[in-house]
């Protein structure tokens, strides 16, 4: 199978997932890297910008849609994708420890904590356990803490999703 095929499938499944034919590049690349674990939050990231970069993946008001038709795309029995496939060619990712909140940071932080009802410090510990557990930055471990905990985080994963591709870029 060649990475465009493959390609195909992985954009097939998470679409087919999601129950829509449009969606933000975020509802893309956490699920493959929280949910289904099949990418780091960087690879999946990558992955993204290769869908769009070749094609797969056209960009309209900030919601992204497949060009091919998803209906005639099989997803095997068991599928996982091959994660070096789609960041072997692209430069590779700087390793990101970042540990000190941003201002973006500080904002869904205080948001975890209303919602919660947990101080600061112990947020800031379950925060620095997911960090270390799923090698993730800190801003992707607070939204996978407030999804975890099903609380609404969508109005931050369009900033935090910049924040990831301006650190990608860099």
């Amino acid at each position: 199978m060649n990475e465009r095929d493959e390609a195909k499938i992985i954009l097939t499944f998470l679409l087919k997932r999601s129950g829509k034919t449009q969606v933000k590049e975020a509802e893309l690349y956490l699920p493959l890297s929280l949910e289904l674990k099949w990418f780091t939050s960087s690879q999946a990231s990558q992955f993204v910008q290769y869908a769009l970069q070749n094609k797969l993946l056209e960009k309209k008001d900030n919601l992204v849609t497949p060009t091919f038709d998803v209906s005639a795309v099989s997803i095997p029995v068991g599928f996982k994708p091959s994660t070096s496939t789609f960041t072997s060619s692209q430069q590779p990712m700087p390793q990101v420890n970042n540990n000190k909140p941003s201002d973006l940071s500080k904002e869904l932080v205080n948001h975890l904590c209303q919602h919660t009802q947990k101080e600061k410090q112990q947020l800031d510990k379950e925060i620095q356990q997911l960090i270390k557990e799923k090698n993730i930055t800190y801003e992707t471990a607070l939204l996978l803490y407030g999804y975890n905990k099903n609380i609404s985080i969508d109005n931050f994963i369009e900033q935090v999703e910049e924040t990831l591709t301006i650190k990608n870029e860099g």
